[in-house]
């Protein structure tokens, strides 16, 4: 989700795996 993306960016630590392997960033 672009949303959760915000929050992988500020917090990559905490950042869901789902929200990783959604953009495969």
């Amino acid at each position: 989700s672009p949303e959760e993306e915000e929050l992988c960016v500020q917090a990559k630590e905490e950042c869901p795996v789902e929200a990783i392997g959604e953009d495969g960033a």
